[in-house]
């Protein structure tokens, strides 16, 4: 498969099936993440796989938690939160995905790079850099994934429970996504995207 091609087949899968992956293929998607791009290649990614069952449903039960405190906090407030609705959803895949990959940032390589810049991100310029490589070999991963026919998804709701989670799982560092791998228990389109003359500027 070309490159281009695993580009637009790339997909966002939400309904997995049991099927398990090889270990020889998740070496191979996992590889294709450290050839991202870093800045002086300082290769600022580890990654944390999670097969065992009984891991992967502690860690959506940890989310689980975490979302309901924070809806019955809402709730008593009056106040709306849809985003915390939707991800109730993450909590299901977070259990039915055969392979989770954590993602973290060796926050060690951010030490000693700060030129006094600040975004509106409230990130240093050095932060800002080691999180676009981390998105680089997510990218990686997730195209990987597809041209070996394993379906994908790029999930940020961790962060809702990020504490908790961090300490469940012991790992140093900055947790920045989970990717669940699996294969698609439905048959999906992918979702349109936006026009190019309405996202792109031309000088």
């Amino acid at each position: 498969m070309k490159t281009i091609d695993a580009i637009y087949k790339r997909k966002s899968t939400r309904a997995f099936r049991g099927k398990n992956i090889s270990r020889t293929i998740l070496s191979d998607i996992l590889q294709a993440g450290l050839q991202a791009p870093s800045p002086k290649n300082d290769q600022p990614w580890y990654f944390l796989v999670m097969e065992q069952q009984e891991k992967r449903y502690e860690v959506a039960r940890i989310l689980e938690t975490r979302l309901k405190e924070i809806k019955e906090k809402s709730d008593l407030q009056g106040i709306e939160r849809p985003d915390i609705l939707g991800a109730f959803e993450s909590v299901r895949i977070l259990r039915e995905a055969p392979v989770l990959i954590f993602v973290y940032v060796d926050d060690k390589k951010c030490i000693g790079h700060d030129d006094s810049v600040r975004w509106k991100l409230s990130a240093r310029d050095s932060e800002c850099t080691h999180i676009m490589a981390i998105g680089a070999a997510i990218q990686n991963i997730l195209l990987a994934a597809t041209e070996k026919g394993v379906d994908s998804l790029w999930l940020g709701d961790i962060f809702y429970a990020y504490n908790s989670l961090y300490e469940y799982l012991g790992i140093e560092g900055c947790m920045m996504a989970v990717i669940a791998l699996g294969y698609s228990s439905e048959k999906i389109e992918k979702v349109a995207r936006k026009n190019l003359n309405e996202m792109v500027r031309w000088l």
